[in-house]
This record gives structure tokens, sequence and C-alpha cells, in this order.
């Protein structure tokens, strides 16, 4: 009997090693989102979800076209709904009551990300479920139903071919834009339960097979078990919010750690347990009314900053600096 009463996951050795250096493009459904702002809040140059979050993998591929083509949208490929303006193709974050700002926003976004993804370093791709909508009438796969009434989709379950097809082909056009770019794919832990559980396994199921399909043909491409950590390692509900469904903070922060332990070197490490600090510290509420405690708070935020700087002097602080430097005036 294990006396840890636990299954924890032994991560195959990574030959990858990140520095701050690299540049980041994460995709996917919202854990996405949550290792992206880990990386983020550790000084990395990240790009997250230019679509919003996205659950389903052909949504996923569908963005991922636009940008490689540059592939504008146009005033009627927007819907109305709600007294808003959206694109089937975005997150409801995109919304807008005004049709040219909704427009702007979401173009502005394909130029930002193509000019990303033609540098960047490591394209993340989160996984959430196979399952996914046909609009009925428009005969494509949403990204995101916008609350509209059921009776406009059909809810479909991707099958392993047709993804792993449209995958392949996609990074083969990314890495024809970008030629050093390597894949990191994930499986989200989330469990989509709306329906029930055995169609969250038979869709995760789906998903495993495709990236392993994929990492085992792809040289570029490899598989962080996110997924396989949540529920054979944090097998147990505290792990979850109340909602039963999403990893809560405990858990996040356990997986990002299995993350970064696996492709940082030490220095990445202490370079980003350091700009963790500084990008928490920014959060603090400052009260100028205290005086010499405020000023050795910003002393030794500055003086981080320093020794962030003597490891990584390839690293713009400057923002972080005007910060602390302007917190006493």
């Amino acid at each position: 009997m294990n006396n840890s009463f636990r299954t924890e996951i032994n991560i195959p050795h990574n030959p990858i090693e990140i520095t701050h250096q690299d540049v980041f493009m994460f995709m996917g459904s919202c854990f996405a989102e949550e290792i992206g702002r880990k990386m983020q809040s550790s000084g990395f140059v990240v790009n997250i979800n230019p679509f919003g979050i996205l659950f389903n993998p052909q949504s996923i591929v569908n963005c991922l076209n636009r940008i490689i083509h540059r592939q504008y949208f146009a005033e009627n490929e927007l819907d109305f709904y709600n007294n808003q303006w959206f694109s089937f193709w975005h997150h409801g974050s995109f919304a807008c009551e005004d049709k040219q700002k909704c427009l702007e926003n979401i173009n502005r976004q394909i130029d930002d990300s193509f000019e990303q993804l033609s540098t960047t370093d490591y394209l993340v791709l989160t996984l959430g479920s196979a399952y996914a909508y046909l609009h009925k009438e428009k005969n494509y796969i949403v990204a995101n139903c916008h609350k509209l009434p059921q009776q406009y989709f059909e809810r479909i379950l991707l099958d392993v071919q047709t993804i792993e097809i449209e995958l392949k082909e996609t990074l083969s056009q990314i890495t024809q834009l970008n030629e050093h770019i390597r894949f990191i794919f994930t499986i989200s832990p989330i469990r989509y339960v709306k329906y029930n559980l055995e169609e969250n396994m038979l869709s995760k199921s789906i998903l495993k097979v495709v990236t392993h399909r994929i990492v085992s043909q792809e040289q570029r491409s490899e598989y962080f078990p996110a997924y396989e950590i949540m529920m054979d390692d944090l097998r147990d509900y505290r792990f979850y919010q109340t909602d039963m469904i999403h990893p809560n903070e405990t858990a996040v922060n356990y997986i990002w750690t299995k993350f970064s332990q696996h492709y940082f070197s030490a220095s990445t490490q202490r370079i980003a347990d350091m700009m963790q600090e500084i990008n928490l510290a920014k959060q603090h509420i400052i009260r100028k009314d205290n005086g010499e405690e405020l000023k050795k708070f910003q002393q030794a935020m500055l003086k981080k900053i320093e020794q962030v700087q003597l490891l990584a002097p390839y690293m713009s602080l400057e923002t972080e600096k005007q910060y602390f430097n302007h917190i006493i005036e």
C-alpha cells in the first residue's frame, strides 16, 4: 500500500528548457487561461486566447486558421442578440453594443495574434471537450452559443480521425509560418458534466487518443498531463471548487508547480518566483500616509527588480520600475 495515499504522476524527462526569452501563445479552455495567467505573472510574454475561451478542438482549429491567413471578419459575420453584437467564433467577452467597436476589436486581435504566432516559441493548446455545437442554419460549428435558444443548435460529438486530420493540417501551416515553433498539448482537467459523467469520459478519451497520436508523430509536439494529474493525483473533491467541476486554487497551483518543475531550469524558476513576488506586490493596496514603512517596501521591490535584471538583462521591467518609483511622490 502507498502510505502517502496518493498516486503521483511521473512526467517523463523533458528535453525542452524554457527561459524568459521565450514567447508563448495559449489557446483553448479556461484552464489555458489559468496557466497562461500564471505564466504572465511569472514574467513571461504571453498571448492568451485571442478569440476568448474555446472548448472544442474544431473551434481552436478554425480560429488558428483565421490567424494564419490573416482572414479578417466582415460586418455580415456578426450577429445581434440581447442588444449585443457578437461573433459565433468568439467568446462572449468580445460582444459589444457598438457594431464597429466589436468588429475593430476582433480584427485587431487577428493582427496582433498573427504577428505573435509568426515569432512565438511555444503554442500551448488545451483541448476541453470533443462535443461541439453546430449552428443549424449557418451549418458550421460555433465556439460559443452566446445563450441563444437551444433550438438553433445541434450538439455533435467530434470523432478522432476528423480532429486529428484538422489539427495536423493546421500545425503544418503554422510551422510554415514559423519554423522554430513548438507545440504543447494539454487536456483540460475541467469536468464537463452538463449532461452526464459518461459523456465527459467519452469526450476526454477521444481527446486523449488524438493528442497521443499527434505527439507520437510530430517531433515538435509534446503532451503535459494536466488532466491526469487532476484525475489521478488530486482525485479528491477538496481540490474542486464548490461546483465540483472546476479545479480550485490549490489544484491549479499544484498543476502549475508540476508544469514549471517540468519545463523551467533552476534559473528560470528563480526569475519566475521573483516576478510573481513583484506582480503580487503591485496588487497590494498602498497607504501613502505610512511613510517609513512604504519607503522600505518600495526599496525592497526596486532591489528585487534589479536582481531580476541581473539574472535576465534581456527582460524589460520599466513598467515595474515606474510603478514602484511613483508610490512615493
